[in-house]
């Protein structure tokens, strides 16, 4: 397996081939704004390779004030699931990036699943993160263009500390979202 960036090119072969298939619309940005992103140089765009063939993509947001990451969309390519690509790519990151505090994602909300199928994926894609790679879930909670998110954190250099997550989490929706969608944006802490 190769970790690789990938261009702008390349990205866009990715966002029409599996993103559109692999994301809910609603969760999906524009290719423009993927692309408006990359140009900006700290939003970028990983595959891993097997055999010169894509077997999972990651596009990640590098908040270098706080030596953090955003992992902003993570898929296996459709033909490649449930062969621990999914693992072994998140495996791969975190070596790749050691040298960085930690990383944070966002995964879909339990209580707010349409029907029991929906929920039965939300918990699988939750505890698969949870258990595979020693995770943490944060008390943040979000909620980006209607969809509700909870907040999951991966140590790396850093221990989970829900204040650092949250002004990361801030900082990222702020520079990746434009200013009419963050402003509608809402991101929550509990008290521990």
């Amino acid at each position: 397996m190769e970790i690789r960036e990938i261009d702008i090119y390349n990205m866009k072969g990715i966002y029409e081939s599996y993103m559109v298939k692999d994301f809910p619309a609603d969760e999906l940005k524009s290719l423009s704004l993927i692309e408006s992103l990359m140009k900006k140089k700290n939003y970028k765009c990983f595959g891993m390779f097997h055999n010169d063939e894509l077997s999972a993509y990651a596009f990640l947001y590098f908040n270098d004030l706080n030596l953090s990451f955003f992992i902003d969309y993570y898929a296996v390519v459709g033909t490649k699931r449930n062969r621990g690509y999914g693992s072994q790519f998140l495996t791969s990151l975190k070596e790749k990036f050691y040298y960085y505090n930690g990383f944070f994602l966002e995964v879909e909300n339990v209580e707010s699943a349409q029907n029991e199928e929906d929920r039965k994926i939300r918990e699988k894609r939750i505890q698969f993160y949870l258990k595979n790679n020693d995770m943490k879930k944060t008390s943040i909670s979000s909620c980006v263009t209607g969809v509700d998110f909870d907040i999951l954190y991966q140590p790396l250099k850093k221990k989970l500390d829900n204040s650092f997550v949250y002004n990361g989490l801030k900082e990222v929706y702020s520079s990746i979202f434009p200013k009419n969608l963050y402003n509608n944006i809402i991101v929550n802490m509990d008290e521990e």
